[in-house]
């Protein structure tokens, strides 16, 4: 333990609950309800109810425990106190590295919403050296700089939910318009799992316990009321969105809420959902910084990280070399890495940190306990379950996304965190789980979607029993994700059509398109006379045919 002074609780509870929200409304409230809607359909709404459930038990272990150890660190501290020291380095590390990658992301999300693509680099590095000046000069300037980002937010998202309540034409059957694909409660699951992910931050106000007034009276508090704020503003927004676009529409969008405002009379606000989500990405940002700030901070004050960065400047009261050391490697990260296998680490490490904290609260006696023992037994495996069910999580086969890879897409110029290819892990390829045979269905996916987006328009559905029929069943939040890649890489144009009174987005092979198809037939005609003998021929097909009688009617125009 060094002779650091400690910092000034200047922090009211007012602040304490701002700056959790600036945690939990990030980014993904304005993109995490499409991938939602392509697992689940209308069951999205369930899937908000477990996720706000399972962030729930988490939530208060890290209350109680904030309320019996109020100083810098949060999980970290937590874990060495009750558990031993490894298990708080494991957290502090796990904290430090993968919240310091998805710092680099979200700064990237900001600087895709605001600026070109051109300038999404040098955008984000300046976004990340002011807000960690504005970190530098005292808590009190990030808790008034995340009242007015919240405030932005929040009024950005209240535009948006009166523009599809009374600018569009809301239908109340949507809410109960089925699963596209049916995907059951795996794809609620899967829900779930993208939007805990989405408002995860609950945690973050207890890193900075040393400088809460009343910790043991503010923190829990502020946690589950921060928690509970963000889980009506979820629940709000995704009501108002399957209301006013429906599982389908909203399954198939690339930016959700600005199709939501551009579906109706209000076109003028669509101006209003960037500038929502660039502050979103802001407040995420600045939230992150402060929390990383003083995690490392009590690492160094243990000689889990190099002690220089134990230090409190004298005046402003905050850890500032920490501060500093952050911002310049983030600054590092967004010019040179390519950041898309980090996110999925640090998913995966906010779930360790929540273990981490679990376990150390249900080792709390009971006169320090707030909540039932029981919540934190529920914890662990819920929060695992809904990252197993994530598309796209983390270390999976040929995954190098995570839930954020589709959460936190702009509407004009995508983040690098969106740009990871889609993970087609579900499908199904029977006994085989090989490396190389996964590999060869997931072009044959592709595949099979070219072949028949070059023949007619399909959609969605249709697409999915199509493939159904070749043995490949793949789920919606699969499906719809390898779409839209395929349309940003310019091998498919989709546009929405009205058919029985319902919005469909359909899809057809350009021209860019086309061209790949033949290149591919010939390296599968190729490839099968090299590997199954002389019988295959240029004139004979190269790929896997299924007669007419069988084949599915294709989809109406």
């Amino acid at each position: 333990m060094t002779d650091q002074p400690a910092l000034s609780r200047r922090l009211g509870s007012v602040d304490a609950v701002v700056i959790g929200l600036g945690s939990m409304i990030g980014a993904g409230v304005f993109a995490a309800f499409a991938p939602a809607a392509a697992a689940a359909g209308s069951g999205l709404l369930l899937g908000l109810v477990i996720a706000a459930v399972v962030a729930y038990c988490n939530a208060t272990a890290s209350a109680q425990l904030a309320a019996q150890y109020p100083t810098s660190g949060g999980t970290y501290v937590y874990g060495r106190e009750r558990l031993g020291h490894w298990w708080g380095f494991l957290a502090g590390w796990g904290f430090v590295v993968g919240k310091t990658a998805s710092c680099a992301a979200m700064a990237l999300t900001f600087a895709a919403y605001a600026v070109p693509a051109a300038w999404e680099r040098p955008a984000a590095v300046v976004a990340v050296l002011a807000l960690a000046a504005v970190n530098y000069r005292g808590v009190t300037r990030t808790a008034r700089l995340t009242r007015i980002i919240v405030a932005v937010v929040l009024v950005a998202l209240a535009v948006v939910v009166a523009a599809g309540l009374l600018g569009g034409q809301p239908d109340p059957a949507r809410l109960s318009g089925g699963l596209p694909g049916e995907p059951g409660v795996y794809g609620v699951l899967q829900s779930a799992g993208l939007l805990f992910f989405a408002f995860a931050g609950y945690a973050r106000i207890a890193t900075m316990g040393e400088e809460v007034r009343d910790p043991q009276r503010t923190i829990p508090r502020a946690i589950v009321l921060a928690l509970g704020i963000a889980v009506a503003v979820y629940a709000v927004v995704g009501v108002t969105a399957l209301l006013a676009l429906g599982p389908d529409q909203l399954a198939t969008s690339t930016a959700p809420l600005a199709d939501m405002v551009g579906a109706g009379t209000w076109q003028w606000a669509v101006p209003v959902v960037a500038a929502g989500g660039a502050a979103a990405a802001l407040g995420a940002l600045l939230a992150l910084v402060a929390g990383i700030g003083r995690t490392s901070l009590a690492m160094a004050r243990q000689a889990d990280l190099p002690g220089w960065l134990a230090a409190v400047h004298p005046r402003n009261q905050v850890p500032h070399r920490a501060e500093v050391a952050l911002a310049l490697v983030v600054s590092v990260l967004v010019l040179t890495v390519d950041l898309r296998g980090a996110i999925g680490f640090s998913s995966f490490g906010v779930l360790v940190y929540y273990l981490i904290a679990n376990l150390s609260a249900f080792t709390q006696p009971s006169d320090r306990r707030r909540f039932p023992r029981v919540l934190q037994i529920l914890a662990p495996p819920a929060a695992c379950s809904s990252w197993r069910r994530c598309p796209g999580r983390p270390w999976s086969p040929g995954s190098g996304s995570s839930p954020w890879a589709s959460a936190t897409a702009p509407p004009a110029w995508p983040s690098p965190a969106a740009s990871v290819e889609p993970d087609i892990g579900s499908v199904t390829v029977g006994r085989s789980g090989r490396w190389g045979v996964r590999e060869f269905m997931r072009g044959a996916v592709r595949l099979h979607i070219l072949h028949h987006a070059a023949e007619q328009e399909i959609h969605g559905a249709w697409m999915t029993q199509e493939l159904a029929r070749h043995g490949h069943r793949i789920s919606p939040g699969t499906l719809y994700p390898t779409l839209h890649r395929l349309e940003s890489d310019g091998l498919l144009t989709s546009q929405q059509r009205v058919v029985d009174g319902r919005v469909r987005r359909v899809y057809r092979a350009t021209d860019a398109g086309c061209q790949a198809l033949a290149e591919d037939r010939a390296a599968l005609t190729e490839l099968a006379r090299e590997i199954l003998g002389p019988p295959y021929s240029d004139t004979q097909p190269s790929a896997r045919e299924v007669p007419a009688a069988n084949r599915l009617t294709p989809p109406p125009r």
